[in-house]
């Protein structure tokens, strides 16, 4: 009969020790997701639009990779690095297409600088990708080779 009280004793505890332990996993969960939103910088307003050709400098990584097109003719591909930018739409319907990734392929984009540095929306930021120039285009057009 000890027995039987006993186990059931330690049952009760593993339960409320499951319970907690699922509780303390949701806060911390919850606490990275904010996180992740709260480390997206404040870009600060926008500059004045301007118009730019940029081609992208095809790099496999979530860095600024947008440059612009004389830079990418005459500059070392090493060093434009320092000059490449992030790009982000101004609404959902101004996704790029694929044809934008090709290599060589310019794009004029109109749009405006962000004041200060920062990261595109819905950049994924658990890679921790380098900060960075942001210019929100509102219209493109896709320039021939």
């Amino acid at each position: 009969m000890d027995y039987y009280l006993g186990s059931k004793f330690i049952m009760k505890k593993l339960k409320i020790l499951s319970i907690s332990l699922s509780v303390m996993i949701l806060i911390t969960l919850l606490s990275l997701r904010i996180m992740h939103y709260l480390s997206y910088p404040n870009k600060g307003e926008l500059l004045p639009q301007e118009t730019r050709t940029m081609v992208d400098m095809r790099y496999a990584c979530l860095c600024p990779r947008w440059v612009l097109k004389r830079d990418y003719e005459t500059v070392p591909h090493h060093q434009l690095l320092a000059t490449a930018v992030y790009i982000e739409p101004a609404n959902q319907n101004l996704e790029l297409p694929i044809k934008a990734y090709e290599p060589n392929v310019a794009i004029r984009f109109q749009g405006s600088f962000y004041q200060g540095l920062g990261y595109p929306k819905d950049l994924p930021l658990e890679q921790k990708p380098p900060i960075g120039k942001v210019f929100r285009y509102t219209d493109f057009e896709i320039l021939d080779k």
